[in-house]
């Protein structure tokens, strides 16, 4: 019961102790959207800023896909998931996961292939360029939608301070890449950093999903989740 009696709600410093994960977790997201373009027009200039700008856009628009399943659809089975049907969680971070690479591989190579036509189609052919920048940020579509997918294990059990300290490492790697690479490489640098730090953000969040969720307990295997699938089909019907 709260000191203040059954009205009285959460304190101020519960409240921000709450919500800073979540704001810290989407201050990193932002930042390894925005920065490398931002970067990019500084080092660069403004042209070859928009090479990397409409590039990151498209992958914007393909990432709100793990977003929606996983922070709208999912996240609250995997929280009720959690606390009672430890079956289901394992099967979410086995198949889950796998699945979700399986699926951003596919659309990593629609995004990359379609971008040789659509971009100057939709942008003008003045933004030719910027199809080889995104065929290179097409990389980092399984990462991302394999990293969304394990993270979502993390928002649990009092992991979500340590996806966010992952969350904020990868940022710290985006950053380092970003300063070697745009002066160098230049977009196509930026676009290389942006791949090497969700390759980094995805293998430390499935590392900490295998320690903190699966810990020594036995992977379902396809017959499990066949299993599990048919069992739920009557439920759904």
């Amino acid at each position: 019961v709260p000191a203040g009696g059954l009205d009285a709600g959460p304190r101020p410093g519960e409240l921000l102790g709450a919500a800073t994960p979540y704001v810290l977790g989407n201050v990193c997201y932002l930042l390894g959207i925005h920065f490398g373009t931002v970067l990019a027009a500084e080092l660069l200039g403004g042209a070859e800023a928009a090479l990397l700008a409409v590039p990151m856009a498209v992958l914007t628009a393909v990432y709100l896909v793990p977003r929606v399943v996983y922070q709208q659809y999912l996240l609250g089975k995997l929280h009720r998931w959690a606390g009672s049907d430890a079956e289901a969680v394992l099967l979410a971070y086995r198949w889950g996961s796998a699945g979700m690479v399986a699926l951003g591989a596919v659309v990593a190579a629609a995004v990359a292939v379609g971008g040789l036509v659509a971009l100057p189609v939709v942008f003008g052919p003045e933004y030719r360029d910027a199809a080889p920048v995104l065929a290179v940020l097409a990389l980092a579509v399984p990462f991302r939608f394999g990293g969304a997918a394990v993270a979502a294990l993390l928002t649990s059990g009092g992991l979500l301070r340590r996806k966010v300290v992952y969350q904020a490492v990868g940022a710290v790697v985006l950053l380092a890449a970003l300063a070697v690479a745009v002066p160098v490489w230049g977009v196509r640098g930026a676009a290389g950093a942006t791949v090497l730090a969700e390759a980094v953000l995805c293998c430390l969040l499935w590392v900490a999903a295998r320690r903190g969720v699966v810990g020594d307990a036995p992977l379902p295997t396809w017959r499990d989740l066949r299993r599990r699938l048919s069992r739920e089909a009557p439920r759904a019907s």
